[in-house]
């Protein structure tokens, strides 16, 4: 497996580490699609993670901002040609094509299996967790509205299913 995305990720003229960033990007919500966020998701050193970023940003993948409010904050953003590469690396990964030849309850079990794994393995390590919101111990729904109980802030369906460093798994 780890071959298969080696091959792939080179195949686009970048290395697995941009990869992890330009997947991370995609999926990070508006408290996590920071430098800051990203570093701590990946355990790297802002100063190596900010050479990966230059080098992203200058390929046209990713974008760099200010936050509107604090201006102190960069925010990260995919750019179509970003996505563009992830949907191509998605579509030739030989691990959804196995996973996708799985029965559904059976690759129910499996995310299940996978799932605990991880979160076993974060504990174990005292890692961050990065979760969705929708799987947070903070996260709350009244009636229609969704919440996060860590910021007090109303949350959109999207954000929702959006990955958050902020993210704590029920235990």
């Amino acid at each position: 497996m780890w071959e298969d995305a080696q091959r792939e990720v080179l195949r686009h003229g970048i290395h697995y580490v941009h990869w992890k960033i330009l997947w991370y990007v995609s999926v990070a919500n508006r408290y996590s699609n920071t430098v800051q966020g990203l570093v701590k998701f990946l355990a790297q050193t802002k100063g190596s993670i900010s050479q990966s970023l230059q080098v992203l940003e200058r390929r046209g993948l990713i974008e760099r901002h200010r936050d509107e409010t604090d201006r102190r904050v960069v925010r990260l953003s995919i750019t179509e040609d970003g996505a563009a590469i992830l949907t191509e690396m998605e579509n030739a990964s030989r691990v959804r094509a196995a996973a996708g030849l799985l029965d559904a309850h059976r690759a129910s079990a499996a995310v299940d299996a996978l799932t605990e794994l991880l979160r076993n393995f974060q504990m174990l390590n005292c890692a961050a967790t990065f979760g969705v919101c929708s799987t947070c111990t903070m996260f709350e729904t009244e009636g229609d509205a969704l919440r996060c109980a860590a910021t007090g802030d109303l949350l959109s369906a999207s954000d929702s299913v959006q990955l958050c460093r902020h993210h704590t798994f029920a235990r």
